[in-house]
């Protein structure tokens, strides 16, 4: 039975793969690379894997891995590239993407960052273990969801000490009608309760998603001696998540997902583990290395 649903949700749900091109994270207050190619820029030389596993228990549910890279080329210039594999009930999805971005700083302690990004994603659905209802059905056929696409997006970042607006859109121009046009845009400020201490970080994260519609995230994160964060976030579409971690020059995010609506019945939950590395890029007259999570307070 559970099987028979998620094959159902693969086929009709709004975020499924045949058109996907931006893929579901909860890590990204602090990985804004996730969804945003002018992070690429931003601070210096860093390594991550991410794992999410979707509707936890649920038989040949969605799954997300991803690992990356971006780069410092300058005090102005990033590099950054990232494999994603993605697998929906029957539905494959792999893609590579790579990105750049331009730093300049527009005034005193305020900066600008303009991202691009390309993507190549190929996909494919495994028919070996479909249910066939009618014979023929062209779009059961292993060759009808077997296709290239190429996509291209960009990004904007603007930051001050203690305020950061995020734009994305992942697909701006593609070469199939059929991806998926998202516009991502994240705003957060910074509240320093006690400097190297106490931090309280609220942000707004708004993806709308054409044609299928919006979605929005409320998120307060709360960084304690620039080491564990502890965030609690709503999702309007029926669900809520916890984010723990411990951050140092190796970071390590564990989130957990659970859904407030009717699939409450049918799963235990998303997990997303994400593991980064910062290497030894130092700041000039510091002592400590820069961090994407140690704000400039």
């Amino acid at each position: 039975m559970k099987r028979n649903i998620v094959i159902l949700i693969c086929l009709i749900s709004p975020f499924s793969l045949p058109g996907q091109v931006f893929e579901s994270f909860n890590n990204y207050t602090t990985n804004r690379f996730l969804f945003n190619p002018a992070a690429t820029a931003d601070y210096g030389i860093y390594v991550y894997t991410s794992l999410r596993y979707k509707w936890f228990g649920m038989e040949n549910a969605p799954q997300v891995q991803e690992a990356g890279f971006y780069n410092l080329l300058s005090t102005r210039q990033g590099l950054g590239g990232k494999i994603t594999n993605m697998s929906d009930g029957l539905l494959r999805q792999t893609s590579i993407t790579a990105s750049y971005s331009f730093k300049t700083k527009t005034t005193r302690d305020q900066y600008l960052f303009l991202g691009l990004w390309a993507r190549g994603i190929q996909r494919n659905m495994n028919i070996v273990d479909a249910y066939v209802f009618q014979n023929g059905d062209p779009t059961l056929v292993g060759d009808y969801y077997k296709k290239v696409f190429l996509t291209f997006g960009v990004g904007v970042t603007y930051k001050t000490r203690i305020l950061r607006f995020d734009v994305s859109m992942p697909s701006l121009l593609n070469d199939q009608a059929e991806l998926q046009k998202n516009l991502i845009a994240m705003a957060e400020y910074i509240f320093v309760l006690r400097p190297n201490t106490a931090v309280l970080m609220p942000s707004v994260l708004y993806m709308h998603n054409d044609p299928h519609g919006n979605i929005a995230d409320i998120n307060l994160n709360s960084l304690f001696f620039d080491r564990a964060s502890i965030q609690v976030s709503y999702r309007t579409n029926q669900s809520m998540f916890i984010t723990v971690g411990y951050q140092s020059t190796f970071c390590i995010l564990l989130s957990y997902e659970f859904s407030v609506g009717n699939l409450t019945t049918f799963n235990h939950g998303t997990y997303e583990l994400m593991l980064t590395y910062a290497f030894g890029r130092k700041e000039k007259q510091k002592t400590r290395i820069r961090l994407p999570w140690n704000w400039n307070y």
